[in-house]
């Protein structure tokens, strides 16, 4: 036994993943029609595919696609098992309202981080902001944009604390890249760096302040390392918990 539903891909599009050499076609809707009654929330959908239809269906179906699908309703919980995609790119007044009134703008202003602007198809707010004298990237993720209070805060106390937390950062970023540097990665022109000369070819490019507390600072490594960013991961318990390389 199926179900008719007609939903609204919200702005994540869609996706293919893999487990245990089995795909799936991955979206949420945004909103969507059953039995008629309309429901607006999120509601994530995954359609059991091979490898090679992914390409097609990502084509198909859009962030912002109205689409009707067969489901299977004896499947329950936090994921809808789709049975098969019966149409996409539709027509329908009700979703297309919902679908406008998700495209527009939210913007946040904050005192210390400015002007901030949701990206809905991140779940994030972004923006550009002053660190120890230069502009850089931040972004702040929520996944509701009215729910930003922990994540807020959380940049603002890492913000205030700026010089802390940039010496911490040199020091750990040195300690564990240094010998990485001068043991493996040296080209043939080169010599051995020192902490000072290292550190000055690193740039902090932005700070990402994830939902559940991480705190990812990203650097360039002045192609030190091939071009790798520098992913350094922290929080605001245990501080700088892990340095490396990204990309």
């Amino acid at each position: 036994m199926t179900n008719t539903i007609r939903g609204l891909v919200d702005a994540g599009g869609c996706a293919g993943v893999s487990t245990k050499n089995e795909w799936r076609f991955v979206f949420n809707l945004a909103a969507w029609r059953e039995f008629d009654v309309l429901t607006i929330g999120n509601r994530r959908c995954e359609l059991p595919v091979e490898k090679s239809e992914v390409h097609e269906l990502m084509a198909r179906v859009r962030a912002y696609d109205i689409v009707d699908l067969e489901i299977d309703p004896s499947v329950t919980g936090r994921v809808t098992k789709v049975t098969r995609l019966l149409a996409a790119g539709l027509n329908d007044p009700e979703l297309e309202n919902i679908a406008s009134a998700l495209r527009k703008p939210i913007t946040a202003t904050h005192p210390l981080l400015g002007l901030l602007e949701y990206q809905r198809e991140y779940g994030r707010y972004v923006g550009r902001v002053q660190w120890q004298g230069r502009q850089i990237d931040i972004a702040l993720f929520t996944s509701d944009p009215t729910s930003t209070e922990p994540v807020f805060q959380r940049a603002t106390r890492v913000f205030t604390a700026q010089r802390d937390w940039s010496e911490r950062l040199r020091h750990c970023i040195a300690d564990k890249l240094l010998p990485l540097k001068n043991g493996t990665w040296l080209e043939e022109d080169e010599t051995a760096y020192t902490e000072g000369g290292l550190l000055e070819r690193i740039t902090l490019q932005s700070i990402h302040f994830g939902e559940s507390g991480r705190i990812t600072f990203w650097h360039a490594d002045d192609d030190l390392f091939a071009g790798h960013d520098i992913e350094v991961r922290a929080d605001e318990e245990r501080g700088v918990t892990e340095v490396g390389l990204a990309g």
